[in-house]
């Protein structure tokens, strides 16, 4: 389940990002179209005030949409940046989780793992003993790389 969690915010962070560059594009394409009309109505002073008159109602709608999609361009490069930083400690974690040790009573190191888990490794080292303590630790580190 671990894995697939994973692969699911890789997933995630590679759409995001393909939506991250989606309105990255059309705010750049909206700069570039605006720069082409201001260069084209430069010498027609009275044309411009008309049209933009004429179509007031259509560039507020204009106006709005972009800073919608403004808005979901901010709101997804935040998503990125907090995709990275879980996946960055999903990967932190197993590490940690498999090279720290607890001591019980007896002086014996555990993993810390869940109690069922535990009972499974003491049953396999327990039933193990009558084989000699190489074994014992061969059983425990074959438990233990199952859980990896």
């Amino acid at each position: 389940m671990y894995h697939s969690f994973k692969n699911h915010l890789k997933d995630r962070l590679e759409n995001r990002k393909a939506w991250s560059d989606y309105f990255l594009y059309c705010l750049r394409h909206w700069e570039i179209n605006d720069k082409v009309s201001g260069e084209y109505f430069k010498d027609k002073p009275l044309l411009s005030i008309i049209l933009k008159t004429y179509y007031l109602p259509i560039n507020i709608v204009k106006f709005f949409y972009r800073i919608r999609t403004w808005h979901y361009y901010l709101k997804t490069e935040t998503e990125i940046d907090v995709l990275s930083k879980e996946l960055e400690e999903e990967d932190a974690v197993v590490p940690k989780f498999l090279t720290e040790f607890s001591k019980d009573k007896g002086g014996r190191r555990w993993a810390p793992l869940n109690r069922h888990l535990r009972t499974r490794i003491f049953a396999i080292s327990s039933a193990s003993s009558g084989y000699g303590i190489s074994s014992t630790k061969i059983l425990l580190k074959n438990a233990l790389f199952c859980l990896a």
